[in-house]
């Protein structure tokens, strides 16, 4: 759970920083339909306030609420219809008290939003999934597609022309592409996905998802069999052990499992939301049927830990 944002003796260089940080708009992103389109000052400051309010501790939320305004989303524009904006990304509120609270909840997040996305002159882009824009850009991964040159520099939301040039360096296509908001730099791989096919392997997954959770800093590790699933935060922290560790992995599964097979006999399908500590009674997985954890463990050490 997150700490007091109120109660909290942090006086540090950061934090002097973050409330001294001009204000600027933001951008609709990390939700379903966000679509990085820009918002407005206003909005973002809108925005910012009610996600602080949704990560408040109950104990603070009533205090929180006085200090910045009762949540509310950002009505937006959809094709045929209005949808609803909960969500910014890179904007920094007007208000100083809300720039401290924001730094207290989730850091230089919106203050290095922007260095950390974007595409720059010269660089290989690829496309990336888009909600409303046919085409969409960022700069590419290693095993994307690569759909040209990038000939600016762009920020998320933004647009760029792009270049594909044949072999012998005559110009094929030129074209703008809108800028996604994905990272520039491929975040490390908990998994490569030869490893995480051996781990549904070994324990009976149906769904296994290894995803990054920016707002509470953390891997989200998510199991399913069915409608049944089970999850684990891996703190900032930690990763680096789990990197380092095919064990760790390992255990992380065998955990989930057990949890799994817990709500499963219980007939629990929203399964186990608290990922930091084994909300289940103790049910070992049959050595008969799973294999022992040597066994396992050498089986995922052989698997090729390369991302593709």
């Amino acid at each position: 759970m997150m700490g007091s944002l109120l109660e909290r003796d942090d006086d540090t260089p950061e934090l002097r920083a973050a409330v001294a940080h001009d204000a600027r708009p933001g951008l609709w992103a990390t939700e379903v339909r966000g679509d990085v389109r820009a918002l407005s000052q206003d909005e973002t400051d809108l925005l910012i306030r009610t996600e602080l309010v949704a990560l408040a501790p109950p104990a603070e939320r009533d205090e929180i609420i006085r200090a910045v305004g009762k949540p509310r989303g950002v009505a937006v524009d959809l094709p045929g219809r209005v949808g609803w904006a909960h969500r910014q990304r890179g904007g920094i509120d007007r208000d100083p008290l809300v720039r401290l609270l924001a730094y207290r909840a989730w850091g230089d997040r919106d203050q290095r939003w922007f260095e950390l996305r974007g595409v720059r002159t010269g660089e290989l882009v690829a496309e990336t999934p888009a909600f409303q824009w046919v085409y969409s850009v960022a700069q590419a991964w290693r095993g994307d597609r690569i759909r040209g040159r990038a000939l600016g520099d762009a920020m998320p939301g933004g647009q760029v022309e792009v270049e594909a040039t044949y072999p012998d360096g005559t110009r094929w296509w030129r074209r703008p592409y809108h800028v996604s908001d994905r990272l520039r730099v491929e975040p490390p791989r908990i998994a490569s996905v030869a490893q995480e096919t051996q781990l549904c392997i070994q324990f009976g997954f149906e769904r296994l998802s290894i995803e990054r959770d920016e707002v509470r800093r953390c891997t989200v590790l998510t199991v399913g069999r069915d409608v049944y699933h089970s999850e684990r935060r891996i703190k900032d922290d930690d990763l680096a052990a789990t990197l380092s560790r095919p064990a760790a992995l390992l255990e992380h599964c065998r955990s989930l499992d057990d949890s799994l097979r817990y709500f499963i006999q219980r007939g629990e399908p929203a399964g186990w939301r608290d990922g930091n500590a084994t909300a289940a009674p103790a049910l070992r997985s049959e050595p008969a049927v799973r294999g022992s954890f040597a066994e396992a463990l050498a089986a995922l050490e052989r698997t090729d830990c390369q991302p593709p």
